[in-house]
């Protein structure tokens, strides 16, 4: 295939996932309504129908409208899997008693999209046993974990070592 045919091609990707679109994308709308019944303090802005990327607490990339970013801190909601969230790069889970959720799940794991690169989990009173799930984290570039009852270190990769 030629590079001109290439470059239509993906431009036209782009127009039909993004530019178009007016607003975000409805599994991912519909997957933060399921979040926000949840909430401890529910945000106000998050209506069904609207446009997520324009709500409280989320950004959505400029080009695709999917969401890059969700700032859930002290939310008190719980999904486990953010897999829906194709393009997240950035997520705050920070004082949202998670530690006691994944426990409660026993031995299934938090899941996290692959293009994750800013976790927040930071005064969760996580345990060495609640942090498996994070050597799926490939691209993760900032791994906060303050406040937690960890024993051990983050080694350069992001992933929990003993």
């Amino acid at each position: 295939m030629s590079t001109n045919r290439l470059w239509v091609s993906f431009l036209i990707i782009v127009l039909v996932e993004g530019w178009l679109s007016e607003c975000c994308w409805d599994e991912e709308r519909d997957a933060l309504l399921h979040l926000k019944a949840q909430f401890h303090h529910s945000p106000s802005d998050w209506v069904d129908g609207s446009d997520c990327c324009l709500w409280e607490n989320v950004e959505c990339n400029n080009t695709t409208k999917r969401v890059s970013k969700l700032v859930l801190s002290e939310s008190y909601a719980y999904l486990s899997d953010f897999h829906v969230f194709k393009a997240l790069e950035s997520l705050d889970l920070s004082y949202n008693n998670i530690a006691g959720f994944v426990q409660s799940k026993g031995n299934e794991r938090l899941s996290w999209p692959s293009s994750l690169e800013v976790l927040d989990l930071s005064f969760n009173s996580l345990r060495n046993d609640s942090v498996s799930s994070f050597s799926d984290l490939k691209c993760l570039k900032q791994l906060n974990l303050r406040n937690n009852e960890l024993e051990g270190y983050l080694n350069i990769s992001g992933k929990y070592d003993k």
